[in-house]
């Protein structure tokens, strides 16, 4: 593609030429679809998506921020200087304790068709207990008054969460910078007029001209 490119300089052709490498051939041309998207699709579309993008970015901050700040404080989990802990809190656990609460679910049942004997029991009521104790935390309105197992499940969950808006964030963020490259890519691409698109499939090293 670099040769082509440099032929192309050393003998220009009478229209412009943009030349982009695009990956996902295998996958129905995905990168194509993209660069083409980028081109095509309405600018209110993509403004809308990067106000989304935008809001998720805040959002997945903000959650980081209380859970980073998250404290113990004589039985209750609150976070210093904030009007109401318990909901940011709550809100910034939630998808964490579903998981949890999924996977304990489906260990449970995987042990139960086994029906392996009294170990198999105890780590059955061992795992029953431990998802009671998630969906008794779900249910809470505040954080306050907590037993040593509500705690002790709090330890666990809150770098787990934490872990999960990272990702969030990060994935938003990569987004964000996409959906960048794409507009610059399409202001780009569409200060002219498109004529004829060619595409070799460099992936398969056939000779074909698309």
């Amino acid at each position: 593609l670099l040769s082509y490119a440099a032929k192309l300089k050393d003998n220009p052709p009478a229209r412009s030429v943009l030349i982009a490498a695009s990956s996902g051939h295998a996958q129905t041309l995905k990168g194509f679809r993209e660069m083409i998207w980028s081109i095509a699709a309405r600018s209110r579309v993509q403004r809308d998506m990067a106000k989304d993008l935008k809001k998720n970015v805040k959002h997945a901050k903000n959650m980081i921020a209380a859970l980073e700040k998250a404290t113990f404080i004589e039985n209750s989990l609150t976070v210093p200087g904030e009007d109401d802990p318990a909901a940011l809190l709550m809100e910034a656990l939630s998808d964490r304790e579903k998981t949890e609460v999924d996977r304990i679910a489906r260990r449970l049942m995987a042990l139960r068709m086994e029906k392996k004997g009294d170990a198999s029991r105890a780590e059955i009521q061992a795992l029953a207990d431990d998802r009671f104790l998630l969906r008794k935390l779900s249910w809470r309105t505040d954080l306050d008054n907590l037993s040593d197992q509500e705690i002790g499940a709090l330890r666990k969950l809150v770098p787990m969460a934490l872990q999960d808006h990272r990702t969030v964030l990060n994935d938003a963020q990569r987004q964000s910078r996409l959906l960048k490259s794409g507009k610059a890519f399409r202001s780009v691409a569409k200060s002219k007029e498109i004529a004829a698109a060619v595409s070799f499939h460099l992936s398969s090293h056939g000779q074909g001209i698309g």
